[in-house]
């Protein structure tokens, strides 16, 4: 959907709407966090760590290695199969 349908939907349901930043993106430029993204990689595999994100996917193999937390930092952190909104 263009943006503009995203806000009306987002408008009908009182600014509920939440976009998507993947959990992973303190692990990538220009958002590199050191600290945050140690925490990600520590945390990755336990399943409340992903909990309270209602766009995190756990599972690597669902992601397609979108915004991989363990790929280098340069490689860039796209949306990939990460839902757009919650």
């Amino acid at each position: 959907p263009t943006r503009q349908i995203w806000d009306t939907f987002n408008h009908s349901i009182d600014g509920r709407l939440i976009k998507t930043i993947p959990i992973g993106s303190p692990c990538h430029d220009p958002t590199y966090n050191e600290g945050q993204c140690n925490t990600i990689r520590q945390n990755w595999h336990i399943p409340d760590f992903h909990i309270p994100n209602p766009s995190s996917i756990m599972d690597p193999i669902f992601l397609n290695k979108s915004c991989d937390p363990f790929d280098p930092r340069e490689t860039p952190c796209q949306i990939g199969a990460y839902v757009q909104y919650a």
